[in-house]
């Protein structure tokens, strides 16, 4: 079952945001500076995770098409045997 991309990078970038927000905050940042980090921040984070879902996706793929090709094989050799 893949992984669902856009849900998680939406979690991802929101978090993000909310982490650049108080981590500016607790600086002092002013907060027009500290309202465009974290926009920028989530901008960021969001295009960032989506595509590292995607590839996390193929990879697992990858692997489960190749298990089950293998166990197939192995069953045509233990029949043939």
């Amino acid at each position: 079952m893949p992984l669902d991309t856009k849900q998680l990078a939406i979690k991802i970038a929101v978090l993000s945001f909310f982490a650049l927000s108080i981590t500016g905050l607790c600086l002092g940042i002013s907060p027009y500076v500290i309202c465009v980090r974290a926009i920028g921040g989530a901008i960021i984070m969001y295009v960032g995770s989506t595509i590292a879902i995607k590839i996390i996706n193929v990879v697992l793929f990858d692997v489960i098409i190749n298990r089950i090709l293998n166990h197939q094989d192995e069953q045509k050799n233990e029949q043939q045997s």
